[in-house]
């Protein structure tokens, strides 16, 4: 399964996206006069998270698209169309589609079905 991420804008703009996450979070906490009574890592911790969201909603502008392939090969279909009106028998083979016929048709099923999805049918009065 193969996937890439596909944008209406070049896919270096992820560049500008992660500078401009760093900068709004750096412009934001390094101030340590509003902050001054906060835990440093908390102060870090909140660095990082306002980094990430910033940059994810960012690139969210980009209109980003995952597109995936997936691929399963299946046997093609052979359909066996086998005429069964009463016409048929009054033909001068009416003995060969009497005997060997069904016969001859079964074999040629059997053969198929190792590469192909055989499919028989019979028509006549009803299609079966």
């Amino acid at each position: 399964m193969n996937f890439e991420i596909i944008t209406e804008k070049p896919l270096w703009f992820i560049i500008f996206c992660v500078a401009l996450g760093a900068a709004y979070s750096l412009i934001l906490y390094r101030n340590d006069s509003q902050f001054s009574e906060v835990n440093a890592w908390i102060k870090r911790s909140m660095t990082v998270l306002r980094f990430l969201c910033v940059s994810i909603l960012s690139f969210l502008l980009l209109t980003p698209l995952i597109k995936t392939i997936t691929r399963s090969v299946e046997k093609p279909i052979i359909i066996i169309a086998q005429d069964a009106s009463q016409s048929i028998l009054v033909s001068k083979d009416s003995a060969f589609y009497k005997n060997q016929f069904a016969e001859s048709l079964t074999n040629l099923a059997d053969e198929l079905k190792g590469d192909f999805d055989v499919r028989t049918y019979s028509f006549g009065e009803k299609t079966n």
